[in-house]
């Protein structure tokens, strides 16, 4: 018993046991079915209270942060290729031969569908607001190659190219609505490394030439409005535009980044590999929060912001929640010995 205590009460300097972890459960012991030789795979912030997700063996939702959990066990499917996820869509790009099958699902994954076969290699995928789904392609490499978006409508299975450049690969995209749109492509004409960028203020009817950036590795974009965006990698080089992409200010996060999400044309979240930044005047200037709860720092592999103020983030094990924009936060999924017990 004394031997028990001391360990409890033993002092790194700072904290003892009894203060790293809290003293009473994080979340209902029914969680354990949703950790126990399980991982998260998605997860949506469906309000203030209301979250639900997706994990390997199960659909999930609980309306009052996990103090009781809706479970249906259900394998999920989509273990190779793209995916993405948005508005209650689910689109899965799945490697068949030397082709790809696009499915989707309306109902987490419940039932699939397919709506049909490309033979170029999707690169990145999206939702749009309007259940359309866009996909950003590669044909072949060199001056026989080329980047292709496409616009899909799952519902009357139809088919949009948007655009095409000869000789460019493809590397991301993003969107703000159906006619502002952005695509960064490697151009070998501009030189070796340099991406350029191409916008659209019409839905694709046409297109121009923005920027041409300096080489990035794992480059992606995240527009803010229909003028400001942030363009960034995954060593933390991050670049910022006011006027659509025609030129870009270098802006500083605090690390590697993992993802970026613009909660408003003010508040933008970026999960950084070590912690949570945070910008209140649309990208220009960034603050690392102080993102701690039960001495576990916030991280994961992905953020959902409802709004300003209320948004997750969470990885394969752990979901942690703020509600007043990152000043402090509740940590609901955590793996600690007693919750996969």
């Amino acid at each position: 018993m004394l031997a028990a205590v001391a360990l409890l009460c033993c002092c790194n300097g700072e904290d003892t046991l009894l203060d790293l972890y809290p003293m009473e459960p994080i979340v209902n012991p029914e969680v354990g079915i949703l950790l126990g030789g399980n991982g998260i795979i998605h997860v949506d912030l469906d309000g203030r209270y209301q979250i639900s997700g997706v994990a390997d063996v199960g659909i999930f939702t609980t309306t009052d942060r996990f103090k009781s959990l809706d479970f249906e066990s259900r394998v999920w499917q989509a273990t190779d290729g793209l995916v993405a996820f948005g508005n209650g869509v689910i689109v899965h790009a799945q490697p068949e031969g030397t082709s790809f099958v696009l499915r989707y699902t309306m109902d987490s994954g419940k039932t699939w569908a397919t709506y049909g076969e490309i033979s170029m290699v999707p690169v990145q995928l999206l939702v749009a607001a309007d259940r359309s789904v866009w996909v950003l392609c590669q044909r072949g490499a060199g001056e026989e190659g080329g980047a292709l978006l496409y616009r899909l409508d799952l519902e009357h299975e139809q088919c949009t190219l948007l655009m095409e450049r000869v000789g460019a690969t493809a590397l991301a995209f993003g969107f703000v609505d159906s006619e502002h749109s952005w695509v960064l492509c490697d151009m070998p004409a501009q030189g070796i490394g340099r991406v350029q960028v191409l916008r659209t203020e019409d839905g694709g009817r046409t297109w121009s030439n923005g920027a041409v950036l300096d080489v990035f590795r794992d480059v992606a974009v995240t527009p803010i409005t229909t003028d400001d965006l942030l363009v960034y990698d995954g060593e933390g080089a991050a670049i910022r535009s006011t006027d659509g992409g025609i030129s870009f200010e270098q802006v500083v996060l605090g690390g590697p980044i993992v993802a970026c999400q613009a909660a408003s044309s003010d508040v933008v979240y970026a999960l950084l590999e070590n912690g949570i930044a945070k910008s209140s005047d649309g990208g220009r200037s960034w603050t690392v929060l102080d993102a701690v709860v039960h001495g576990v720092g916030v991280s994961g592999t992905a953020l959902d912001f409802h709004d300003e103020r209320t948004g997750i983030v969470y990885g394969a094990d752990r979901i942690f929640v703020t509600a007043n924009g990152g000043q402090s936060w509740d940590v609901l999924v955590y793996p600690y010995d007693y919750v996969f017990e």
